[in-house]
């Protein structure tokens, strides 16, 4: 089947159906067969029409879905960049979250087994920070509730005292830190 405007509307209606506004380049590869040349040149006259919007290299997104989560967006587009991987919410995000920050950060991040890594998205900034975790070691963060499931956001998340060793570990907003707990 050859992408066009026709069969492109049928795959965003077909994943719309099983509850997916995210795609990959691979997936539209393997369901379309387009060479990858091919591919890429469609999809670039789809996206300046405003049809999808390119969310990150290889990533795809369907505009008119309904089952965009307009306050978790950027959650389900950090799931859809690093999927594959254990990763969990901490740093700036998480203590601003948490009110261990007074400041507001400009983007979501993450601790991840993955390499570190900013992307800049139209729905927002996920900077993914990399940190040494072993299966050993997540199955204890896990185990001892340091980090925990969040269904509201798809994501894992740190508590208080694993967002502080974070944050000072890997020398982020301490300063942020501290004066908060003088405040």
């Amino acid at each position: 089947m050859r992408l066009n405007l026709k069969t492109l509307l049928e795959f965003m209606d077909m994943l719309e159906e099983k509850g997916e506004w995210l795609w990959t380049d691979t997936l539209m590869h393997a369901y379309f067969g387009e060479s990858r040349d091919t591919l890429y040149k469609k999809l670039k006259k789809f996206t300046d029409s405003k049809l999808i919007v390119r969310v990150a290299k290889g990533l795809y997104a369907n505009p008119r879905s309904r089952h965009r989560r307009p306050l978790m967006q950027l959650y389900d587009v950090a799931n859809a960049l690093r999927g594959k991987e254990f990763f969990y919410e901490s740093f700036e995000s998480r203590a601003s979250e948490l009110g261990l920050i007074s400041q507001v950060p400009n983007r979501l991040t993450f601790a991840t087994q993955g390499r570190s890594y900013t992307y800049r998205t139209p729905f927002g900034i996920i900077e993914f920070i990399h940190k040494s975790m072993n299966g050993n070691r997540v199955r204890e963060m896990l185990g001892n509730g340091s980090v925990v499931w969040s269904p509201d956001k798809g994501v894992f998340e740190a508590s208080p005292e694993l967002v502080e060793k974070d944050l000072k570990k890997h020398r982020r907003s301490v300063d942020l830190l501290e004066e908060n707990l003088w405040a």
